[in-house]
């Protein structure tokens, strides 16, 4: 976390919204990942504002394909953490088919 910490100030001192967006993904992630008990709950709904704040980041600039990936590492890091699963399964089924839309779209 301490990478992430260090180089998001960086990303916003150069206005690089995508690095910014990863940063904040990745801090929201390490969140849940580390908020296992129901003390962490919390934590966890922390992570949760963070990663839709960095998908806010990736609408900003149309990143679709970051956009989908985020929610289905959500849904990923969430389905182990008791009391979360149906978001988990909600958030990946979002992810994947903003992915699918994607692929569908390519030539």
């Amino acid at each position: 976390m301490n990478s992430y910490n260090t180089a998001l100030p960086l990303y916003k001192q150069i206005g690089a919204i995508l690095g910014q967006a990863n940063c904040i993904r990745s801090l929201g992630l390490c969140f849940i990942r580390d908020n296992s008990t129901d003390a962490g709950i919390a934590g966890i709904k922390a992570g949760i504002s963070e990663v839709f704040r960095a998908i806010k980041l990736y609408e900003q600039i149309r990143d679709n394909y970051s956009i989908g990936a985020a929610y289905k590492q959500l849904g990923h890091e969430l389905e182990g953490k008791a009391g979360f699963q149906e978001e988990a399964l909600e958030y990946k089924k979002k992810g994947q088919e903003i992915l699918d839309s994607i692929e569908r779209a390519l030539p």
